[in-house]
C-alpha cells in the first residue's frame, strides 16, 4: 500500500504510489526516484513530470528513461535530477503529472542519506560502506593525480637534458665557426674549403637552434 499523498494534490484512484526516495548524488543535486503501479486496467502512459513545489513556486523536471517501463507496463519508475537546495526540507508540495494534465499527489519522501542508498538492483547500502567506498575512490583518484605528475616531471627533465646538449652543441659550432672564419680571412689557398666547412657550421647552428 501507497503512503498517504501530499493533502495538495489528491491520489490519483488506480496507481499506488510504491516508494517515493531522495538519493544525493553530491553537494548540489541528487536523483529523486518515484516507483508507482496501476491497479486498474493499464493505459499506455509515458513517465510523468515531478513537479515540485518549493519557494512559493512549482519547479518540473522530466524523468530519466527508465528501461524498465517497456516490459511492465504496469509498474513504473520515474527518475528526477532534481536542486538539493529545493528538498533540503521537506517540500510543500510534490506530485507526479502526465501531458493530458492528470496529476497524482505523492506522499513525504525518504531521504537516502537517512535511510541508506539503494543500489542499482535494488540493495540497500550501509552509511558507512559507501563512505569507505567513496574514501577508496578518492584514494584511486589521488594516485593516479601523483603518477601523472611524476610522468610530467620526467618528461619535464628529459626535455631540460636535451636542451642542454643542443645549447652544448651551439657552443661548440659557434667556436669552429669563429676559428674558421679567422682562417678565411687569412690568405690560404684553401679558401674555397674553408668556406664550405664555414658554411657546413652555420648549417649545423641553425639546426642547433631548432
Amino acid at each position: 500500500m501507497g503512503e498517504t499523498p501530499h493533502p495538495a494534490v489528491p491520489a490519483l484512484p488506480g496507481l499506488t504510489i510504491e516508494a517515493v526516495e531522495w538519493l544525493p548524488s553530491g553537494a548540489d543535486s541528487g536523483l529523486l526516484r518515484v516507483r508507482g503501479r496501476w491497479e486498474a486496467e493499464v493505459r499506455e502512459r509515458e513517465l510523468p513530470w515531478l513537479v515540485l513545489a518549493a519557494e512559493r513556486r512549482a519547479h518540473r523536471f522530466e524523468s530519466l528513461p527508465d528501461a524498465r517501463f517497456s516490459r511492465d507496463p504496469s509498474h513504473w519508475r520515474g527518475t528526477y535530477l532534481v536542486p538539493a537546495a529545493l528538498v533540503a526540507t521537506d517540500p510543500e508540495a510534490l506530485w507526479v503529472e502526465w501531458a493530458d494534465g492528470v496529476r497524482a499527489g505523492l506522499p513525504a519522501l525518504a531521504r537516502g542519506a537517512e535511510l541508506g542508498i539503494s543500489s542499482p538492483g535494488g540493495e540497500l547500502i550501509d552509511r558507512s560502506v559507501l563512505a569507505e567506498r567513496r574514501a577508496r575512490r578518492a584514494e584511486m583518484s589521488e594516485q593516479q593525480q601523483a603518477r601523472v605528475a611524476a610522468e610530467a616531471m620526467q618528461a619535464v627533465e628529459a626535455l631540460e637534458q636535451r636542451s642542454a646538449q643542443l645549447e652544448q652543441r651551439l657552443e661548440e659550432a659557434v667556436a669552429e665557426r669563429d676559428a674558421l672564419a679567422d682562417r678565411l680571412a687569412a690568405p690560404d689557398p684553401r679558401n674555397e674549403a674553408l668556406a664550405a666547412a664555414l658554411a657546413s657550421a652555420a648549417e649545423l647552428r641553425a639546426h642547433s637552434r631548432e
